[in-house]
């Protein structure tokens, strides 16, 4: 499916242009995994963003595919991967991140749900080391209203020990690493009794 949306024509009055809407219409069923062809790799047009990726580009193999897009184009991609990870289509929005479209909390995060909603722990493994790379100390209130909440979910009822691990870290990253103060037992004091006079 990416392919077709990677390579259809740029010109808006092409009848073979397909609409987002098209393209997750066709469901995963004409690509897996095992059946795409060529691997792509998003490639920014402008100039400092070329110097940038110029390391990932010699890092690419002979099956690759190497794509160039424009700002507008990758904002394009950008709103499939929101569309696609809004309406739980785990595949797309990971495989639109695997060629390169930056993950935005939100779309993180909804992933990350869908994944522990269908149980799908490798993904959630991935999504987690994501995390770590993309936003290693963020704390803002859309973190810690929506995503705290969700990731406190996922350590709870995690059976795996590496996502436990993964976990671990966030949550140590959102405290700092400061150690942590030391806790002391005050013990239990015993309440005044009333006098019954007064």
């Amino acid at each position: 499916m990416l392919h077709l949306l990677l390579s259809h024509p740029v010109h808006k009055n092409s009848k073979e242009v397909l609409s987002l809407e098209e393209i997750l219409a066709e469901g995963a069923s004409q690509l897996t995994c095992d059946r795409r062809p060529n691997r792509l790799q998003v490639v920014p047009v402008s100039v400092d963003d070329l110097n940038k990726s110029s390391a990932s580009l010699q890092s690419t193999t002979d099956s690759s595919q190497v794509i160039k897009l424009t700002k507008a184009q990758l904002k394009s991609l950008q709103e499939a991967m929101y569309h696609s990870a809004e309406n739980g289509h785990i595949d797309i929005t990971l495989d639109l991140r695997n060629i390169g479209v930056p993950w935005t909390l939100h779309c993180w995060m909804n992933t990350l749900a869908m994944a522990y909603e269908v149980q799908v722990e490798p993904v959630i493994d991935q999504l987690l080391q994501d995390y770590l790379q993309v936003w290693p100390e963020d704390c803002s209130s859309q973190f810690v209203d929506e995503c705290l909440p969700l990731l406190f979910t996922i350590f709870r009822h995690s059976k795996k020990e590496g996502t436990t691990l993964l976990l671990a870290d966030i949550f140590s990253n959102c405290y700092s690493k400061e150690p942590i103060k030391e806790i002391r037992d005050v013990g239990y004091i015993e309440e005044l009794e009333l006098i019954p006079r007064m």
